[in-house]
């Protein structure tokens, strides 16, 4: 696609996303494509076709040979403040950057900003699986036995993960 072609479709989905989006600025839609753009072309460069996300797991891993464990999620957030920090400075002290301005850093913000969002959802999901695993392994691994010493519990009853009880303790307890 040339760069008139891609002019022309950048102009179509604009006027398609504002006929559905009505309320918002009309400067809103337009710089959200942009920012589409932007990512995808940066992440041309950063993921070269693997992982789209992978610089901030390469950067989060070589942090932990570091000693500082720093989840990916939280690299996008502080490659965004590093842009507000910038962005800030310049707009204080009256002056544009040379390489990026401060209309280019916020729009990196908004970027990272969004990464940060994928990047935590993909966390709490996989904290989650990883939750019901230990779950089963805690209810597989002991019985009620291996916690409390009441004469009325069945030996190798099954214990609840939450309660660490079996059936038999919280029928008699509740």
């Amino acid at each position: 696609m040339n760069t008139e072609e891609t002019m022309d479709t950048t102009k179509d989905v604009t006027e398609l996303l504002r006929a559905a989006f009505r309320y918002g600025h009309e400067d809103f839609i337009p710089m959200t494509i942009a920012e589409m753009d932007l990512h995808s072309r940066k992440n041309h460069d950063y993921a070269h076709g693997g992982d789209p996300l992978g610089n901030f797991h390469r950067v989060s891993d070589q942090l932990k040979i570091m000693g500082v464990n720093i989840p990916p999620h939280m690299v996008a957030i502080i490659y965004a403040q590093k842009q507000i920090d910038a962005a800030t400075h310049m707009m204080t002290q009256g002056y544009e950057g040379s390489v990026e301005g401060v209309d280019e850093r916020l729009a990196d913000v908004h970027v990272y900003y969004k990464l940060a969002r994928i990047l935590y959802r993909r966390y709490m999901a996989e904290r989650a699986v990883g939750m019901q695993l230990q779950e089963k392994v805690i209810a597989t691994c002991f019985n009620c036995k291996d916690y409390c010493t009441e004469d009325f519990c069945t030996p190798g009853n099954q214990i609840s993960p939450q309660s660490h009880h079996c059936e038999e303790w919280r029928l008699k307890h509740d």
